[in-house]
């Protein structure tokens, strides 16, 4: 009885690989904030690791083995990279020049937030979004999008069919 409750125990306390969780669904959520004090939109993605390893392999990137000890010293520009090619955003018909910040696991281990932000945006009257995050590879991915501004909240919903929305300020 001790043996198993110390198996259990040891379990419980040993993380969780990204590699040896697996996931039925195919989600991304973002969170992208007008700051006006600043002038920038700053973004917040939330992506599972193994699905962006999967899409930038198949867009012909080494896998940057995300969050795991054999990172790639050049991991943060590769993620860079797809994400500027798969979520854009243009501001009055402009598109925004996003500086990639950088990441950091979320508490599951089996997904990461990365952080974008894009300067010189000053009093946006049309933002229109383009996110077609992951949509290459799972037909039945969902990108969730929360937008907010101090005069506007909008909640978006992307999949292969939307890749695009416009929201008036």
């Amino acid at each position: 009885m001790i043996l198993l409750f110390c198996t259990i125990l040891f379990k419980s306390l040993v993380p969780i690989s990204a590699d040896a969780v697996k996931h039925d669904f195919h989600l991304s959520k973002s969170e992208i904030f007008y700051n006006r004090s600043n002038q920038s939109l700053e973004v917040s993605l939330h992506l599972f690791i193994d699905d962006l390893e999967v899409a930038m392999q198949n867009a012909g990137m080494n896998n940057p083995y995300i969050s795991t000890a054999k990172e790639l010293d050049t991991a943060d520009s590769l993620i860079s990279v797809y994400l500027d090619q798969h979520f854009s955003i243009l501001v009055d018909g402009q598109r925004v020049e996003f500086n990639f910040l950088g990441k950091e696991d979320s508490n599951d281990l089996i997904a990461i937030w990365c952080y974008l932000e894009g300067e010189n945006v000053i009093n946006p009257k049309r933002v229109t979004l383009q996110n077609n995050l992951l949509t290459e590879i799972f037909a039945d991915q969902k990108n969730i999008v929360a937008f907010k501004s101090d005069t506007k909240q909008e909640f978006l919903l992307f999949d292969l069919k939307k890749q695009e929305a416009t929201i008036d300020l």
